[in-house]
C-alpha cells in the first residue's frame, strides 16, 4: 500500500511540474512579445478590423458515408475601420475528390483583391490576383 501511494504522489508531482513549465513558457512568450513590440504599427491611430470568413465542403451525394465528389467553397472579406473600408476579398471555389480515407484531391480557382488603406501612397492601387491551384 505505501508503494502505491508513493507512485501516486510522484505522478501528481510530475503533473504539477509539467503545469508549472507550461505556465512559465506562456509567461515567457508573452513577456517577450510585449517587450519586443512585434505587433506595433508606426501610426498612432486606432485600427479596428473586421474579418468575415466561410469555409465549407459540400458533397454531391449524401447516400454514402464517404462521398467521392464534392464542392469546396471558401470566402473571406476583411474590412478596416470596423466595416467602412475594404482591405481584402478572397474567393476560392473548387472541386474535391476523396481518393482514400485520409486523402483528398482539390482543384480550384483563387481570386484575391487587395485594396490599399485610404490615404496611403501606392503605385499599384487595387491589386487583383487570379490563381489556379491543385492541392
Amino acid at each position: 500500500m505505501p508503494r502505491w501511494r508513493g507512485a501516486c504522489l510522484l505522478r501528481n508531482w510530475r503533473r504539477r511540474r509539467d503545469w508549472l513549465y507550461s505556465v512559465l513558457a506562456v509567461c515567457t512568450f508573452l513577456a517577450y512579445a510585449v517587450a519586443s513590440r512585434a505587433q506595433d504599427y508606426p501610426n498612432t491611430g486606432v485600427q479596428q478590423s473586421t474579418w468575415f470568413a466561410y469555409v465549407g465542403d459540400h458533397a454531391f451525394s449524401t447516400s454514402s458515408p464517404e462521398p467521392r465528389w464534392g464542392l469546396h467553397l471558401e470566402g473571406q472579406l476583411r474590412r478596416s475601420d470596423v466595416v467602412a473600408n475594404e482591405q481584402q476579398l478572397l474567393l476560392r471555389p473548387g472541386m474535391f475528390q476523396n481518393v482514400g480515407k485520409q486523402q483528398r484531391l482539390i482543384g480550384g480557382y483563387t481570386y484575391v483583391r487587395n485594396t490599399p488603406p485610404p490615404g496611403s501612397v501606392t503605385i499599384l492601387g487595387i491589386e487583383p490576383r487570379h490563381t489556379v491551384s491543385v492541392r
